[in-house]
């Protein structure tokens, strides 16, 4: 999935980094809203990289969409997870 989002923004991809490192650099802090859209096949991929750019980018806003409703620890729970870990460092 970050491979995925990176090539739609249109970034080069890197050989030899992560691959939400240029993700990360990308957005860093600026003030960004990424739509992430019809997730439901892709549940675990959109928490993972939610938690990756979360955790990174503090001025980030992550809107992913699903048509399944996700409770149990979903990608809601695991989002704000990441974000109260995010401001305890």
């Amino acid at each position: 999935m970050p491979v995925a989002v990176t090539r739609a923004l249109g970034l080069p991809d890197q050989l030899g980094s992560s691959a939400t490192d240029p993700l990360v650099r990308f957005i860093a802090d600026r003030q960004t809203l990424l739509v992430l859209d019809n997730c439901e096949h892709l549940l675990d991929a959109t928490a993972s990289l939610a938690v990756a750019l979360l955790g990174a980018c503090p001025a980030l806003r992550l809107l992913a969409t699903s048509r399944h409703v996700y409770t149990k620890l979903g990608l809601s729970s695991r989002v704000q997870l990441a974000r109260e870990a995010a401001r305890r460092t």
